[in-house]
C-alpha cells in the first residue's frame, strides 16, 4: 500500500522553502518550543484552592489548558516529602539533594501552603547545590511514551547569576537553552522572582537540567509537570505500507533534485517519478520508500528527508511521526 498525506514545509539549507507530502501534519520548524521563563506563583488561577488566588492570574502554568486526555500528565509539588510522581529521576549533588521544608529559608511555590502572600516558606521544595544544578530525566518504559511537554519552576538561587533551562531530545542530544536573570537577593521564602522554565518537544523529551554558574550556591525548584500529548493518527507510518515522499514545485524547482542522493528516515527511495500531486501544472518530484528500510522501530522519532539538487546544494526536511510496527494495534 502506498500512504500520501498532508504538505508539511520543510527548508533547503541556504533557507529556501520546499514542501514535503507524507505523513505529517506539522511544521518541522514548530517542533521544540521553549517557554518562559515566566512569573508563576500557582499551577491554575482558575482551579487553585489558595486564599488570594486572584493574584494568581496571568502568572501560572503554560500547561494548565493543554489536553493530556489521550496521553498522560503527572505533576510534583513534593508536598509529600518526596518526589514520588511516576517515571523521572532526579539528579543532583547527593550531598545536597533532597525535598526540604516548610522552614524560613523554604521556597516553595506561592500556592502550596495554601495562601498567595509573597511567601513560599510554608511549603516544600527541591534543593541542590555545589553545583547548583538538578537534571531530571524520564523513563519511556515506566510511562509508556517519553513527556512531549515538561516544566519546571526555579523558586531561588544566586543573585546576579544567569539561569539556564536545557532540555534533550529522545537520543539524548540537546534541544537548546533558555536563560533568565531574575533571584531578589534573598532567601527567606520570596515568590516574586519565582519562574516557570519549560518545553514541548513532539518526538519526546528524555531529559531537562536547570542550573547556575556560581558553583558555591543552591538551587531551589518546585512544580515539575511533565505529560504527553499524542501525535495526531495522521502522523503514523505503519510498517507494513510503503511511504510516499513529494517535494513540491513551488518557489523550488523539484526537478533539480538528484535521486540518488536522498535518504528518508534512514532508507533509499525505491523509485522517483516527476509528475503533478497539488494541482498547480508543475511537476512534483515523488518517491517511494519501503519502510522495512526505516532506521527506527516503534517509537515517537523524527523522520527526515535529506539529499542534494544536481548542483549539489544540500535539502533537508524533517517531522515528527509515529512508526508503528503492529498495525492491528492502537495505543
Amino acid at each position: 500500500m502506498r500512504r500520501t498525506s498532508t504538505m508539511t514545509k520543510a527548508f533547503l539549507e541556504g533557507g529556501l522553502c520546499l514542501l514535503l507530502v507524507f505523513a505529517f501534519a506539522c511544521p518541522a520548524e514548530a517542533q521544540t518550543e521553549f517557554l518562559g521563563p515566566s512569573e508563576y506563583l500557582c499551577f491554575d488561577a482558575s482551579t487553585t484552592t489558595a486564599t488570594n488566588a486572584a493574584a494568581c492570574v496571568g502568572k501560572d502554568s503554560p500547561f494548565k489548558d493543554v489536553d493530556f486526555s489521550g496521553g498522560y500528565f503527572h505533576f510534583e509539588d513534593f508536598e509529600d516529602g518526596l518526589l514520588n510522581t511516576p517515571g523521572v529521576t532526579a539528579l543532583g549533588n547527593p550531598e545536597f539533594l533532597s525535598v526540604v521544608g516548610p522552614n524560613p529559608l523554604t521556597d516553595s511555590v506561592d500556592e502550596d501552603d495554601g495562601s498567595i502572600d509573597g511567601s513560599g516558606a510554608g511549603g516544600h521544595e527541591l534543593f541542590t547545590g555545589q553545583p547548583p544544578a538538578v537534571e531530571f530525566t524520564f523513563d519511556a518504559g515506566v510511562l509508556g511514551h517519553l513527556p512531549t511537554h515538561v516544566g519546571i519552576v526555579w523558586t531561588d538561587g544566586q543573585p546576579g547569576e544567569t539561569i539556564t533551562f536545557e532540555a534533550f531530545d529522545e537520543a539524548g542530544t540537546s534541544l537548546g537553552t533558555v536563560t533568565g536573570n531574575h533571584a531578589d537577593g534573598t532567601t527567606f521564602g520570596t515568590t516574586a522572582e519565582d519562574r516557570f522554565y519549560g518545553v514541548i518537544h513532539g518526538g519526546g523529551i528524555s531529559k531537562i537540567r536547570i542550573s547556575d554558574p556560581f558553583f558555591q550556591s543552591g538551587i531551589e525548584v518546585d512544580h515539575l509537570q511533565y505529560g504527553l500529548v499524542p501525535i495526531s493518527v495522521t502522523n503514523a507510518l505503519c510498517a507494513e505500507e510503503n511511504v510516499e515522499v513529494a517535494v513540491l514545485t513551488d518557489d523550488f524547482d523539484a526537478s533539480t533534485v538528484d535521486t540518488q542522493t536522498l535518504t528518508f528516515a534512514g532508507a533509499s527511495p525505491d523509485e522517483c517519478e516527476l509528475k503533478d500531486v497539488d494541482g498547480d501544472a508543475d511537476l512534483d518530484l515523488v518517491c517511494e520508500f519501503s519502510t522495512e528500510n526505516f532506521s527506527f522501530t516503534d517509537a515517537i522519532t523524527e523522520a527526515t528527508l535529506t539529499g542534494q539538487t544536481t548542483d549539489g546544494t544540500p535539502i533537508t526536511g524533517s517531522d515528527t511521526v509515529r512508526f508503528i510496527r503492529d498495525c492491528d494495534v492502537e495505543d
